[in-house]
């Protein structure tokens, strides 16, 4: 028997996973994701594990390019280095930051984890069980096609911060951006700031008192010494603005966050 169906005897839902999330998925990789969400209750440990969080802006819905630049960062290069290890995939798309998409899987222990005293093919079957819940789920999310009127990126960092609906407030986190960086919403938008083709330093745009308000009272994510970001900067109406990664690089520096912990990466 496969060990998704073990793991799902007498299961049927999760909370995480909403009819919207996995209307894309295939039925048989779905098996696969509720059975790793399940996995998380008895697995996760935040005193041990690695928390990742992968944030994707589709609020231009993204092109096969841009999906094949997340994938080759992320999906195929998955690594973990524990059972339990938890993974979650956001998508910021037209609903409100409040009630984006997500998925929550935990990994279970690595190949070169597995002992003599373990049944070696039923733990090799749970890797590639989870490798194929993980990129069945990121396929699923990115299928969303609605172009969103504004793109608030930094709201929806706040909410993914702030809110235990994403599980995301402890553990050894890793967040993961996936975006063209450009931040559009009433508060601050990069459309006005860098209409000239150039965009203003950071500390420039807190001379604007509104945004200045905004950086200073509600941007704020609780990001401790052991936190770290990496950004995959995707192209925008196929180029790459390099005039606003210093802006993300000093905001993130603003939060508390050391140089060494940050790394952005853009799609060439």
């Amino acid at each position: 028997m496969k060990i998704t169906n073990i793991l799902l005897l007498g299961f049927l839902f999760f909370a995480s996973i909403s009819k919207a999330d996995i209307a894309d998925i295939k039925p048989d990789a779905l098996n696969d994701i509720k059975a790793f969400n399940l996995y998380c209750e008895r697995t996760y440990n935040p005193k041990k594990n690695t928390n990742t969080l992968l944030l994707i802006d589709a609020t231009d819905p993204l092109n096969a390019d841009q999906v094949s630049y997340i994938k080759d960062n992320f999906i195929s290069n998955l690594k973990w280095d524990n059972e339990g290890d938890k993974f979650t995939i956001v998508i910021l798309d037209n609903k409100s930051v409040m009630n984006s998409s997500f998925i929550t899987i935990c990994s279970p222990l690595t190949e070169s984890q597995i002992t003599l005293s373990m049944a070696k093919n039923r733990e090799l079957d749970k890797i590639a069980y989870f490798k194929k819940a993980v990129s069945e789920a990121f396929n699923g999310l990115v299928q969303t096609k609605v172009k969103a009127s504004q793109s608030p990126i930094i709201e929806s960092l706040v909410e993914i911060f702030r809110s235990k609906r994403y599980g995301f407030e402890n553990g050894n986190r890793h967040l993961i951006i996936a975006s063209d960086l450009y931040q559009n919403s009433s508060y601050i938008s990069f459309y006005k700031l860098c209409n000239s083709g150039q965009c203003p330093s950071f500390k420039d745009t807190l001379k604007n008192k509104s945004i200045s308000e905004f950086i200073g009272n509600e941007a704020k994510l609780n990001f401790n010494s052991k936190d770290s970001v990496e950004i995959f900067q995707l192209k925008t109406q196929d180029k790459i603005s390099f005039t606003v990664k210093p802006w993300w690089m000093d905001f993130l520096l603003s939060l508390g966050l050391s140089k060494e912990r940050i790394k952005i990466s853009s799609q060439l």
